[in-house]
């Protein structure tokens, strides 16, 4: 029997999400082994799964896609994950491939990429799509020109659960890190992206793509 890909996807928006599966269906190649809309529960259904992927968003609401892929892209063999941002990201993908993720595309890709991708990321390469691999070489020849490119990945993470509506306590319990270490995390970030208030902190994240607000609530359950 030819070998498929078990694959895992994720994306808090519905409709990309029941396109995703669409898709992912159509390969002959690639398995899919469930699907979600919480970042907690791709990293429970791709471990009990056994995936070799998981494609998620980044903007995933409850610890978002730098921390799926922090918890499950370190590891060697599988699972890899592949990262799905929004377009002019430059920055955010090189930052989502240093968190451990092995792909990361955008939503306005073919969607013979997102195929592409994880075939890639089964075999253990690297796959960015053509637009942001443009924007990686601009930041490499002048970097740090973007606030992203200051902020380290569990910076952006809090950055993201913050702005989502995600009170210390909360934050705390899901990456495993003290209140106190929060409240440090909160305050760098500030200070490397110069805002004075969460208003201001907000706004950076929906510009650069780490929540959006139109997304609705979910359940915490």
């Amino acid at each position: 029997m030819k070998y498929r890909i078990g694959v895992v996807v994720c994306d808090s928006y519905r409709l990309a999400l029941e396109g995703l599966v669409l898709l992912l269906k159509e390969a002959s190649d690639i398995h899919l082994l469930g699907e979600c809309e919480k970042g907690e529960e791709a990293v429970r259904l791709t471990r009990e799964q056994g995936a070799d992927v998981l494609l998620t968003g980044v903007d995933i609401r409850d610890i978002g896609g730098l921390e799926i892929a922090r918890r499950l892209g370190w590891c060697k063999g599988p699972p890899e994950v592949v990262l799905i941002g929004n377009p002019g990201s430059g920055p955010m993908a090189s930052q989502a491939l240093d968190s451990g993720a092995c792909g990361y595309l955008t939503r306005r890709c073919k969607p013979e990429e997102v195929t592409t991708a994880i075939r890639r990321a089964a075999e253990g390469i690297r796959y960015v799509d053509a637009d942001i691999a443009q924007d990686m070489i601009v930041e490499k020849l002048a970097p740090k020109r973007s606030p992203i490119g200051m902020l380290t990945v569990r910076e952006l993470t809090v950055m993201a659960m913050v702005t989502s509506g995600c009170d210390r306590s909360t934050i705390s319990e899901r990456l495993c890190i003290s209140p106190k270490t929060v409240s440090s995390y909160r305050m760098r970030v500030m200070r490397k992206i110069g805002a004075n208030n969460d208003v201001e902190v907000a706004l950076f994240c929906i510009r650069n793509g780490l929540f959006d607000p139109c997304l609705p609530e979910r359940d915490s359950d």
